[in-house]
């Protein structure tokens, strides 16, 4: 049996990174792999129905104190851990701050240290200030710190894999690209659900645009309410779906809506675990992110058979079916407005049958992906444990 530890931040808010550790502990081979997880951030903010899924499934769970709250003490509960616990392997999901816990595992003999990169950019507030001046230069050298102290990688992507540790990694035999892979039985097209949902939605007649992601600064949603109002003016039947975990922009978000006197044509849904369900309503599929790591969100709108028009910041590994068109995120609202209306005024069919059995062929199958991530493990395990 190989132990296994993850490091997570912040807990589970259904957001992409989330998504991609639960679908690997759900699909893992538990009779030789045991994931534990350490989570940065404390019980009682952290509590979800995620966290008593995977402790039911035989993971502990360890609190970490976030080092933004206490440095010294965010060390001490490290070191605790990982002196008392023996584990094989240490797996950073932290992108770029994954030094500190890679450094303790190092310090406490953990044979095989992974640094995974699930984006291409910090994640951090948009905000011009010497204070995030200095907190960007502070998370850049956690970046060389990161591959310093990891002696395994793995990334979602090309780009997300030369963010973080650079182009030399890619040909090296304890690299990874690992796809952000999903159930693609789950996200297939139900005609039956479209219907129920639209009902119950109230949203039978409408034209409807969708997006999946948390809210916060990366995924652009106030560019994206701009492209809506532009659509909104051209076509009075369209209607905007917002589904996505609670995050700093969702305050600014709602007070835009209600300036721009959009309420009644968005609908924000808020922590859902029925994303799978509630992409069959949509007709079209908008994602202006600043910056991916890939972009799990796209993987299952296409798995689903929808249209997705993408900004160009993200990789382009993700249009893995053909249906992604990518658009310059510096263009005016309108001219996405403009392609969004021009697809939905010429569409037959909104959701392709065959897409699920395309995005298998691409290799974003969930259980397809978790047997090249346990011969990944085992391979670093013997490697690094003699």
């Amino acid at each position: 049996m190989i132990r296994i530890l993850f490091f997570i931040s912040g807990g589970f808010h259904k957001a992409g990174t989330e998504t991609v550790v639960l679908n690997i502990f759900n699909n893992i081979d538990k009779e030789n792999f045991s994931i534990d997880f350490a989570i940065l951030g404390d019980q009682k903010t952290c509590a979800c129905e995620e966290i008593q899924h995977i402790e039911k499934n035989g993971a502990h769970v360890y609190y970490i104190t976030p080092r933004g709250v206490d440095f010294r003490r965010n060390n001490l509960d490290i070191c605790e851990l990982l002196s008392k616990e023996k584990y094989d392997i240490v797996h950073s999901h932290l992108d770029a701050i994954g030094a500190n816990c890679l450094r303790i595992a190092k310090k406490y003999g953990v044979p095989v240290r992974i640094a995974h990169s699930h984006n291409t950019a910090h994640v951090m507030s948009a905000e011009r200030s010497l204070k995030n001046y200095l907190h960007k230069l502070f998370l850049n050298v956690e970046k060389y710190l990161t591959r310093y102290y990891a002696n395994a990688y793995i990334s979602c992507s090309t780009d997300a894999q030369n963010w973080l540790f650079g182009k030399h990694v890619c040909n090296l035999s304890n690299s990874l690209i690992l796809k952000n892979a999903i159930d693609t039985v789950r996200y297939k097209y139900s005609e039956k659900t479209d219907r129920e949902l639209r009902e119950k939605l109230g949203l039978v007649d409408k034209r409807v645009v969708g997006h999946v992601g948390r809210f916060d600064y990366q995924k652009n949603h106030e560019y994206l309410i701009d492209i809506f109002e532009k659509l909104k003016e051209i076509d009075n039947q369209v209607h905007l779906l917002l589904i996505g975990s609670d995050g700093p922009t969702l305050a600014r978000i709602e007070k835009t809506i209600k300036e721009k006197k959009l309420q009644d044509s968005v609908t924000i849904l808020k922590n859902r675990d029925d994303v799978a369900d509630l992409l069959n309503i949509m007709d079209v599929f908008v994602f202006p992110s600043l910056f991916e790591g890939l972009g799990i969100a796209l993987i299952e709108a296409q798995c689903n058979g929808l249209k997705c028009f993408a900004s160009d910041t993200v990789p382009k590994e993700v249009n893995v079916v053909g249906t992604v068109e990518y658009l310059n995120i510096n263009r005016e609202p309108i001219e996405w407005a403009r392609c969004i209306n021009r697809y939905l005024g010429n569409i037959i069919q909104t959701h392709e049958d065959r897409n699920e059995e395309l995005v298998k062929k691409a290799g974003y199958d969930i259980r397809k992906s978790v047997k090249e991530l346990e011969r990944f493990y085992l391979n670093c395990y013997l490697r690094n444990s003699t």
